[in-house]
């Protein structure tokens, strides 16, 4: 009896890997037919002789975690792949090149240290909601020019759809680059996290550039000089915490190379259907980093049944055009940092700068953060003014995307030009727009 209670054990262990392995390659169905397994052969573990107690409570926590991520990750959030898709998304060799005015080489991201270190976080084993969407949308889709959109598998609600597996998803495009190599570590001592880094900077190659993502409550774990010596190369930071400007100090030190940054805003915005920065669906910068399009109607309260999928799509769509617009106006621009021109030409750093960008110009919208610096995340070192996400033409963009009739109407009421204070660059547009609910939000 013993063996069959080890070998049940056995069992677990090995379906609570395979089933972080089905997460990993977003195989939904997958995941939750092993999370049935897992929840039967632990009522059946029970029963054994031999059984123990705190066995069985540690069990109980693994299946708490994946329920709760699970939930946490939801349908909605995953309307679309989180990879990069070149069906959805730029070829990367149709990327509009950088003048060489402005810079001489081309980096490409190769490695990234996906960190975190806040308590309580929604996670399955070590990975964290955010470090799994920021590890996600640094991969290439694997479907390849064989990319069926995530509602024909799985219903609007996250139903399983109906039909058998089509297993040419599994097949990848040949043509596309390797994914670039990730460490995900959660919570790792200081020593830990340096030995890592200091390995990926030894490996990196000449044309490579080093991701960090960094999410933290304060600088409660690694502190900016930590970083300092590895200026010698190339260093791309997404710093997620409230005390991330603190970082921007490393550009004044850097041994080498000036660091490109993404930093958090020092303050977080806290919506009725977002609840704050650390959310159970996750952090509100780290989602607009890597689902937009989601996070934007997450801010305003739309998400699942709420939402309208055909104007959802029509609303994705101009997204899509307005970002691919803002990279082609950076790649041509003679005033752009030349930190920002080297990375441009890399699909996957390209997307994320752009992604902060809108975050940016949403939030100087945005009713309750407008005009509130405070509440805006940061480009270090900084875009060319033209850029600004307070420019006519960035935020004709977002109100051009608000505007959408009726994306969500249940819950928006519509308002006229006289109730809502108007920015005055948007002053000739307001006959157009004075009687859609967005109003609301949107200054």
């Amino acid at each position: 009896m013993f063996e069959d209670l080890n070998l049940a054990s056995k069992q677990l262990r090995f379906i609570s890997r395979f089933l972080l392995v089905c997460l990993l390659l977003n195989r939904r169905e997958m995941v939750q037919q092993l999370l049935h397994q897992l929840k039967a052969l632990v009522r059946l573990q029970e029963d054994l002789p031999g059984f123990q107690e705190t066995d069985f409570k540690e069990w109980k926590l693994v299946i708490q975690e994946i329920v709760r991520f699970l939930k946490a990750d939801t349908a909605f959030m995953n309307i679309r792949p989180l990879r990069y898709s070149i069906v959805l998304e730029c070829h990367p060799d149709s990327l509009p090149p950088v003048s060489t005015l402005v810079v001489r080489r081309s980096l490409r991201l190769r490695d990234a240290i996906l960190s975190s270190y806040h308590h309580n976080e929604v996670k399955f084993s070590e990975l964290t909601l955010d470090t799994f969407r920021m590890l996600q949308c640094l991969e290439w889709e694997p479907s390849g020019s064989f990319y069926q959109p995530n509602f024909a598998r799985n219903g609007q609600n996250g139903a399983p759809g109906s039909g058998r597996i089509n297993y040419s998803q599994d097949i990848a495009d040949p043509t596309l680059p390797h994914n670039p190599r990730k460490a995900v570590l959660y919570r790792p001592s200081v020593t830990h996290f340096l030995a890592v880094l200091a390995t990926v900077c030894e490996e990196l190659p000449s044309d490579g550039v080093i991701l960090i993502y960094l999410s933290a409550a304060g600088i409660n774990s690694i502190h900016p000089s930590d970083l300092v010596p590895f200026t010698r190369r190339p260093l791309f930071l997404v710093i997620d915490c409230d005390s991330s400007e603190a970082f921007e100090a490393i550009n004044g030190v850097q041994k080498g190379e000036t660091a490109a940054m993404l930093l958090s805003s020092s303050s977080s915005y806290q919506a009725s259907d977002v609840g704050s920065s650390r959310q159970p669906s996750g952090s509100l910068f780290t989602i607009f980093l890597t689902a937009p399009m989601q996070a934007f109607c997450l801010l305003l309260g739309v998400s699942g049944t709420d939402i309208d999928m055909d104007i959802y799509n029509k609303a994705e769509k101009l997204l899509s055009s307005s970002l691919s617009d803002w990279g082609s106006t950076l790649a041509t621009s003679d005033t752009i940092d030349p930190v920002w021109a080297q990375v441009l030409t890399d699909p996957f750093l390209r997307r994320l700068l752009l992604s902060v960008h809108l975050l940016s110009a949403v939030l100087s919208l945005y009713a309750p953060t407008f005009s509130k610096k405070e509440f805006i995340p940061k480009c270090v070192p900084c875009l060319p003014a033209s850029f600004l996400p307070t420019t006519a033409a960035c935020q004709t963009v977002i109100l051009q995307i608000a505007t959408q009739k009726d994306l969500h109407s249940q819950k928006i009421d519509r308002v006229t030009q006289k109730q809502c204070h108007v920015h005055e660059s948007y002053r000739v547009k307001q006959k157009v727009h004075e009687s859609i609910g967005w109003r609301v939000y949107f200054c």
